[in-house]
């Protein structure tokens, strides 16, 4: 919302009707001073046929909850802008897709790609010829090197170093201020400085 705002500041672009959710105890409250309007059905009546969408949830436990919301929605492509705060320094020669954000101190360099529904938090550092997938989320303070790929559904946690022409797998996580050498597989969880994949302990009991 406070992207929105800022756009909206910067040069008057969206008239912001308010939020949506799906619980029912929230229809007729207020968030940020913005009317809760009701569950996601409301977009298929005719005051709300033609308004814009933004996603804007984020959970590390739930990475792929923004896809979850996006197929539930029957509403156009068209109408998932991409959201881009003033303050980002974002390169002519990219490619945004729809219904992602940048906030605001983000810089994205020349020949960077990203997909749908992908959140860059604030003053993250995106290098060329980066790739990022559909619904990733890049938190605050995070920094790629050139040519690194990040998959749909990847958690890149809070001021994390991924060296340059890293892969990061599909629905993988990066823990928050880790520095990542090595390709992370597919559903991988990675922390550390270096960045090492976590492994599954099972516990070991006696009993009497």
């Amino acid at each position: 919302m406070e992207c929105i705002e800022a756009v909206n500041e910067d040069r008057k672009q969206w008239n912001i009707l308010g939020f949506v959710d799906d619980n029912p105890a929230l229809a007729g409250t207020s968030i940020l001073d913005y009317p809760v309007l009701g569950p996601a059905a409301i977009f298929a009546q005719p005051a709300y046929r033609n308004c814009r969408v933004a996603i804007g949830v984020a959970n590390d436990r739930d990475i792929f909850v923004r896809e979850r919301i996006r197929k539930s929605l029957e509403v156009a492509s068209e109408r998932l802008p991409a959201i881009i705060h003033p303050s980002a320094v974002v390169s002519k020669r990219r490619q945004i897709g729809a219904g992602s954000v940048l906030f605001s101190g983000t810089f994205l360099s020349g020949n960077c790609t990203i997909g749908t529904h992908t959140l860059v938090l604030q003053g993250a550092v995106i290098s060329h010829d980066t790739n990022i997938g559909d619904w990733a989320t890049i938190c605050a303070g995070v920094a790629t090197g050139g040519g690194v790929q990040i998959g749909n559904g990847a958690f890149i946690g809070l001021g994390a170093r991924i060296f340059p022409n890293v892969r990061i797998g599909r629905g993988s996580r990066v823990g928050l201020g880790s520095v990542v050498l090595r390709d992370v597989g597919d559903g991988e969880t990675v922390s550390g400085i270096p960045a090492r994949k976590h492994e599954h302990r099972i516990a070991l009991k006696t009993g009497t």
